[in-house]
């Protein structure tokens, strides 16, 4: 894949086509599983379960952050004191407090592009508010129901 520095593919007639094509062929649906499994999925889980995080919740934030920004960013990290359960604290707490940090971090960006993606750390804070920590109430993400 070119660079996302390569503004020059951007708006490329051909390849926007196939691109376009491309996205009603199963080889490309399977392609695109096994990309976002390996890339971002499976080292997502390694992270929660390495981190002794538990809740569905949790597995959501880490996940997002996975597919966001590639990782959880450790000067993210380094903004708030909470530890990681296997270090001996409460899940919760850490990822309440890295849900706040990393919502004023997108909210705050110098990229407008990312600015536009606050939805998603402020539909996990609602559902910290509710406590929907099991995921078992509907979610409410950028004004979609998940139930």
């Amino acid at each position: 894949f070119p660079s996302h520095d390569n503004a020059s593919l951007v708006n490329d007639a051909n390849l926007l086509s196939i691109l376009k094509v491309s996205g009603s062929d199963p080889v490309m649906w399977e392609s695109q599983d096994q990309f976002f499994d390996e890339h971002y999925w499976k080292p997502a889980v390694k992270w929660f379960e390495s981190n002794k995080f538990t809740l569905p919740l949790s597995m959501l934030v880490i996940y997002d952050s996975f597919i966001h920004s590639g990782s959880i960013l450790g000067f993210l990290r380094n903004k708030f004191s909470a530890s990681v359960p296997s270090k001996g604290g409460d899940e919760k707490e850490w990822i309440t407090s890295y849900l706040k940090v990393r919502h004023e971090w997108l909210k705050n960006h110098s990229n407008p592009i990312l600015r536009k993606t606050i939805y998603r750390t402020r539909d996990m804070l609602l559902a910290v508010e509710k406590e929907n920590w099991d995921l078992k109430q509907i979610y409410h993400c950028n004004g979609e129901n998940i139930s």
